[in-house]
C-alpha cells in the first residue's frame, strides 16, 4: 500500500471513529430521555407528566443535534468594539439593579429580575454578604455557609476589620472585574464564539453569578489571570503565584483545587516540578487537616439539593426523573452510571474533536480543562450546582470556536454543537433537565478536547521547550 493510500485509510478510520463518538453521545442522551418519559408516563397512570421537562429537552437537544448537520461552512465577522459592549452590558445590568434597590425603586428592580429570569435574593450581593457575616463572626455556626475554613483566613488578613458592610464595595468590584474577564475572553475568541458571550451578558446563569457575588467568581477569574500573566512572563515566580492563587481558592471551596490542572505545563519547564510538588503537598495537607469538615460538607450537600425546575443543574435532578422514588442517601446506581456513561462518551467525542484541530494554542486547552473540571466537580460528581455554575462553561468557548480552514464537517459540527450546548444553561433558567444534560455534555466534550490539546502540546512527541500561550 502506498503512503497516500495508507494516509487515506488512516484519515477514514479517524473520521469514522469520530462520528461514532458523536452517535454514542446522542444515543445515550436519547436513552436517558426515553427512560425519563417512560417513568413519568407510568407514574401518572398513562398520561405523560410534563413536569419532568423531558419533552422540552428532547425537542431542544434534537434541534441542537440536527440543525448543525446542515451546515457546510460558517464564517462570521464582528465589530472590534463588540467585546467591550458585552462587558458594558454585563456590568451595567448588575450595577443598575443594585442602584435601583439602593434608591428604593425595588418595584422596577424586581421587574428587571423577572424579565431576565434572574432569581432575586433578599439583598444585592447576597452570597458575598453571607460569607462576610460568617467571617465577621469568626465562623459562628448560625452563619455557616458550608464553605471551607480558608475563607476565615480573611479575618486576620484584614486585621479583623472585615465586615458585612464591605459587601456593596467588594461586590461591585467583583461585578466589574468579572465583566472585564468577559471582555478578555471575547477578545481572545474567534468570531464564531463571540455570540455566546453576547448571550452570557444577558443570560440568567452569568448574571446570577454577578448579582450574588458568589466566590465561584474568583475561581472563574483565576485561569484568565493565569493566562494573562503567562503571556508576559513564564518565569518560575509567575507559576508560583498562579499555584498560590489556585491553592488559596481551593481552601475556600474544596472543588477549586481542580485549578491545579493549570500547572500541568510546569512538566516542561526546568525546576517546574518544585512548584507542582509544593502545590500537591499543600493540597493534600489541607485536605487531611480539614477531612472532617470536608466530609461534613459533602454530606450537607443534600440540604441545598433542589430537584424541581429551578435555576440549577446536576446529575441528581436527572436521575431523580429516572426513578419513581428518589432519596439522596439511596441514589439508584444504574441511573447514575448512565449519566456517567453520557459524560464518558462526550469526553470521547471531545478528544476526537481536539485531535482533528490542526492548530490549537495551549491557552485554549488550559482554559477549557479548568472550566470543565470546575463544572463537572460540582454538577456531575457532587451532583448539584446552582445556575451560576454555567459561567465556568464560558472558559470552553475559545476552544470550541477555534477556526479551521480545512473542510472538515466533523470539526464544524462539533464546534457548533459545543457552542450551542454552552449557551443553553447560560440563557435558560427554569428547565433543569435540559440545562443539566446540555451542561454536562458540553463540559465533558470540553474536557476531552482540552486534554487532547494539552497532550499535543506537552506530550512526549513534543520536543520544543518553550511554551506558547498566544
Amino acid at each position: 500500500m502506498t503512503d497516500r493510500a495508507s494516509g487515506a485509510v488512516t484519515h477514514y478510520s479517524r473520521t469514522s471513529t469520530a462520528w461514532l463518538s458523536v452517535t454514542a453521545t446522542w444515543l445515550t442522551i436519547a436513552l436517558v430521555l426515553i427512560i425519563i418519559m417512560l417513568t413519568s408516563s407510568a407514574r401518572s397512570s398513562g398520561t405523560l407528566d410534563t413536569d419532568t421537562g423531558g419533552r422540552t429537552a428532547l425537542v431542544v437537544l434534537g434541534l441542537v443535534a440536527g440543525i448543525p448537520l446542515l451546515l457546510k461552512s460558517l464564517t462570521m465577522t464582528i465589530p472590534r468594539s463588540l467585546p467591550w459592549a458585552i462587558g458594558t452590558v454585563s456590568a451595567g445590568i448588575t450595577l443598575l439593579l443594585g442602584l435601583l434597590i439602593d434608591i428604593g425603586r425595588s418595584t422596577e428592580a424586581w421587574a428587571i429580575y423577572a424579565g431576565l429570569q434572574l432569581l432575586r435574593a433578599r439583598e444585592h450581593y447576597a452570597d458575598l454578604a453571607w460569607i462576610l457575616r460568617w467571617v465577621e463572626c469568626a465562623g459562628c455556626a448560625e452563619q455557616d455557609p458550608n464553605y471551607a475554613e480558608g475563607v476565615l483566613w480573611l479575618r486576620p488578613l484584614t486585621f479583623n476589620l472585615i465586615s458585612e458592610s464591605w459587601a456593596p464595595i467588594v461586590g461591585t468590584a467583583m461585578a466589574i472585574g468579572l465583566s472585564l474577564c468577559l471582555v478578555w475572553l471575547a477578545r481572545n475568541t474567534s468570531p464564531r464564539g463571540v455570540p455566546v458571550f453576547v448571550v452570557a451578558a444577558i443570560g440568567s446563569g452569568w448574571l446570577l453569578l454577578l448579582d450574588r457575588a458568589n466566590l465561584d467568581a474568583i475561581a472563574f477569574a483565576v485561569p484568565i489571570i493565569a493566562i494573562f500573566l503567562l503571556r508576559r512572563s513564564q518565569a518560575l515566580w509567575v507559576w508560583s503565584l498562579i499555584a498560590l492563587l489556585a491553592w488559596l481558592v481551593g481552601t475556600w471551596k474544596y472543588y477549586p483545587f481542580a485549578l491545579g490542572i493549570l500547572l500541568l505545563p510546569l512538566l516542561r519547564i526546568p525546576r517546574g516540578w518544585t512548584v507542582l510538588t509544593a502545590f500537591a503537598a499543600a493540597t493534600f495537607a489541607f485536605l487531611a487537616f480539614q477531612w472532617r469538615a470536608f466530609s461534613s460538607s459533602i454530606s450537607d450537600n443534600s440540604e441545598a439539593l433542589i430537584l424541581y425546575d429551578f435555576p440549577a443543574m446536576g446529575r441528581l435532578p436527572i436521575i431523580s426523573r429516572m426513578t419513581e422514588q428518589f432519596e439522596f442517601n439511596n441514589q439508584p446506581l444504574e441511573a447514575s452510571l448512565l449519566v456517567i456513561l453520557l459524560a464518558v462518551t462526550a469526553i470521547w467525542w471531545g478528544w476526537n474533536f481536539g485531535r482533528t484541530l490542526p492548530r490549537a494554542p495551549l491557552y485554549t486547552g488550559m482554559l477549557a480543562s479548568t472550566g470543565s473540571l470546575l463544572f463537572l466537580a460540582s454538577v456531575l460528581i457532587a451532583g448539584f450546582g446552582f445556575g451560576y455554575k454555567a459561567a465556568f462553561l464560558l472558559l470552553l468557548v475559545p476552544l470550541f470556536a477555534l477556526p479551521s480552514r480545512t473542510p472538515n464537517r466533523f470539526m464544524l459540527y462539533s464546534s457548533v454543537v459545543g457552542l450551542l450546548l454552552i449557551a443553553i444553561p447560560l440563557i435558560v433558567a427554569y428547565s433543569i433537565l435540559l440545562t443539566s444534560l446540555a451542561g454536562i455534555t458540553a463540559a465533558a466534550m470540553g474536557l476531552g478536547a482540552s486534554l487532547s490539546i494539552l497532550w499535543r502540546n506537552l506530550g512526549p512527541r513534543e520536543t520544543q521547550c518553550e511554551l506558547v500561550f498566544s
